[in-house]
């Protein structure tokens, strides 16, 4: 009995056995093998590979960069067939007997006199006149009315203004003796926009860095752009001493720099051609134009606006509303009670042009914004 049990016990393992496997054919079953997966290779772009054109410097004021940016100059475009012939011209003049005799402004004013004449070809005017260069197209159809000369014979005058106005600032600091301030006069504004790099709406700038002043003649009075970069280019002359790092431009306090040149703009110094008005009038019109809008910004908001923020700007009327609320708020520190205010101006200028502005200046310089805004 025993021999027939275990053969019914072994025939029912058999069985047994034989429907695991069934099982694991039709279900998929039994142990389980780990798979090695391979990794697919990352696809390969097709074609030759393209690198990212290296990005600008951050634009310094008073600083321009060691190694110049391809396909410009001061600011202003070249092609590279046009820098190569230019670089050469300048080391030829800089190498000359007569130019390595030169020394400090004279040197200085002579380079710069030079490179106005070499970038800007041989139909231009160059004159100057105390620290100013100034090269203005004569041969086109509609030129100016003011010469080179003239123009430069203005904006020394208006130096003289802006000198006396801010003696302390000077004394306390006075700019380099070497320091130069070229100004280029394009024919029209078409001119301008192929020739240089302007901001957005523009008709004329000063490129920071270098110092170079760019102005489109538009057929309208020169003054007040000529004047107006005038006042730029004097600031970069005072920040130099102060900041000889250089301050990244898009951290500058946009309503200093903006404020300050349109108020001056106003300066009292005849030119050829430009009409006898105060230009104050207009922008007290427009800022109270401004105001009825409501458009104005708190003073807090106002004051904090870096440079980057304003030429991140792409909407006209915000840009012309923050215009008028700079020339009005520059307005009220010269001019609000007789006067005792300027100081804060100065305070806030030294301040700026040592590379310290902003929100943390301002609140140094004028206290709580928002009794101050009160005031104002």
């Amino acid at each position: 009995m025993i021999p027939a049990m275990r053969r019914l016990i072994l025939a029912f393992l058999g069985l047994a056995a034989f429907t695991g496997i069934l099982a694991a054919a039709f279900l998929g079953g039994g142990p389980v093998v780990p798979k090695t997966v391979s990794k697919a290779a990352a696809p390969q772009p097709s074609g030759p590979r393209t690198e990212e054109p290296p990005k600008r410097p951050e634009p310094l004021l008073g600083v321009e960069p060691v190694a110049p940016i391809e396909g410009e100059r001061h600011g202003a475009r070249m092609s590279a067939e046009t820098l190569v012939a230019f670089d050469q011209a300048l080391s030829d003049f800089a190498a000359a007997p007569e130019t390595r005799r030169l020394a400090g402004r004279e040197r200085a004013m002579a380079l710069a006199a030079r490179e106005a004449a070499e970038l800007w070809g041989a139909k231009q005017s160059v004159a100057s006149a105390s620290q100013w260069i100034v090269a203005i197209d004569a041969s086109a159809a509609d030129a100016p009315p003011a010469s080179a000369a003239q123009i430069a014979a203005a904006l020394a005058e208006f130096q003289t203004v802006f000198e006396k106005r801010f003696a302390a600032l000077i004394a306390a600091t006075p700019p380099p003796a070497d320091w130069v301030a070229p100004v280029v006069v394009l024919p029209s504004r078409d001119e301008y926009l192929r020739r240089t790099h302007p901001r957005m709406f523009a008709t004329s700038h000063t490129h920071l860095p270098s110092g170079w002043a760019y102005l489109a003649w538009t057929g309208r009075d020169l003054r007040p752009a000529l004047f107006h970069e005038a006042t730029v280019q004097l600031w970069r002359a005072l920040s130099r001493p102060r900041a000889p790092a250089g301050i990244p431009v898009s951290r500058l306090s946009a309503w200093f720099w903006l404020g300050t040149a349109e108020y001056l703009e106003g300066a009292p110094v005849p030119l050829k051609g430009s009409e006898a008005h105060d230009a104050g009038d207009d922008w007290r019109d427009e800022t109270r134009k401004v105001v009825r809008e409501g458009r104005f910004r708190l003073l807090r908001d106002f004051l904090a606006i870096r440079q980057a923020d304003l030429d991140a700007e792409s909407d006209p009327l915000r840009l012309f509303a923050f215009r008028a609320q700079a020339w009005a708020f520059v307005n009220f520190l010269e001019t609000s009670g007789g006067g005792k205010r300027r100081e804060l101006l100065d305070r806030f200028a030294e301040l700026v042009l040592s590379g310290k502005g902003g929100p943390e200046a301002a609140s140094e310089c004028f206290g709580d914004l928002v009794a101050f805004n009160g005031e104002f």
